[in-house]
């Protein structure tokens, strides 16, 4: 996950649908995470 770190906007996938978007500091502050992967692993639990 560090070069999404590097992005300037991210989508989130999840079978073949888009459960996130926005830069990497809004999708941590949304998710109230550290890193990015804190970040996905949030969204995924909310989408199961």
């Amino acid at each position: 996950m560090d070069e999404a770190e590097k992005c300037d906007r991210l989508a989130m996938i999840r079978g073949g649908h888009v459960i996130a978007t926005g830069t990497p500091d809004e999708l941590k502050q949304e998710t109230g995470s550290q890193n990015l992967e804190a970040v996905f692993l949030k969204f995924g639990r909310e989408t199961k």
